[in-house]
């Protein structure tokens, strides 16, 4: 899947948007930023999800290369209901309760072990966990909760 790992999408929150001359700055949280430029045929709907991203203090799924902003998706929230682990095709296959369809991340994601943690949190917990596939593949790109979940 090396294509899969190029075009990675993450999960960040926009916390600022800055327009400019030749498109708009987005800051995300941890003082990350990247140019959105207006020359991208997506602009204006790229630029309606920051600014639902800034407004609702909820994530969304960013692609870059370099500090350039190439995508963005709309994050998904819910609750994992299954997990099992396809070797033969060398990936972790996830089910949501909300969701249709199989959802599958793959073993060599470089956040592999970060994100089947969280979502086994999700399982055993029942906790919300938001997340971020490529569509039509339903290909999981990244998985985080808002809050970190509470200890048990």
């Amino acid at each position: 899947m090396p294509d899969l790992m190029l075009a990675m999408i993450k999960l960040v929150i926009v916390v600022g948007i800055q327009k400019t001359d030749s498109g708009s700055v987005i800051r995300f949280e941890q003082n990350e930023s990247a140019n959105l430029p207006s020359s991208n045929s997506d602009y204006p709907y790229y630029l309606k999800l920051a600014e639902r991203s800034l407004e609702r203090k909820h994530p969304v799924g960013v692609g870059l290369k370099g500090h350039e902003v190439t995508e963005f998706s709309r994050a998904e929230a819910d609750i994992v209901s299954h997990l099992v682990d396809n070797r033969q095709k060398n990936r972790l296959e996830v089910g949501f309760q909300g969701h249709d369809g199989l959802f599958s991340l793959h073993h060599n994601h470089p956040e592999f072990g970060r994100i089947v943690d969280a979502l086994k949190v999700s399982l055993k917990e029942k906790k919300q966990i938001w997340f971020v596939a490529k569509k039509p593949l339903l290909a999981l790109q990244d998985a985080k909760f808002l809050a970190p979940p509470s200890p048990r």
